[in-house]
């Protein structure tokens, strides 16, 4: 095990001797971009639950049944309504 071990670390040293810092920096490049784009997504996935919960507090609204307003509707959440409990026949 211990032999595995040592080459594995001869095999790194050589593949950073041999390829150089540039290699590394580009792989780092990358990896920054990935994140940046992943994030970007995160941030759009929030943007659209905010919207689908507006779109469906305004169908909400539309019914008739008495309701009351319990909170505004902020950039980051739809408003929040309370509506009168009604029975089903």
């Amino acid at each position: 095990m211990s032999a595995l071990g040592n080459s594995l670390q001869t095999d790194r040293r050589n593949l950073y001797n041999s390829r150089g810092h540039s290699v590394l920096q580009k792989l780092a490049k990358q990896r920054r971009h990935q994140y940046r784009i992943l994030s970007q997504r995160i941030e759009r996935e929030k943007k659209m639950f905010v919207v689908s919960q507006k779109i469906q507090a305004r169908k909400d609204i539309m019914e008739k049944r008495e309701k009351v307003k319990v909170k505004k509707e902020t950039v980051n959440s739809a408003p929040i309504y309370k509506f009168k409990k009604q029975r089903k026949r």
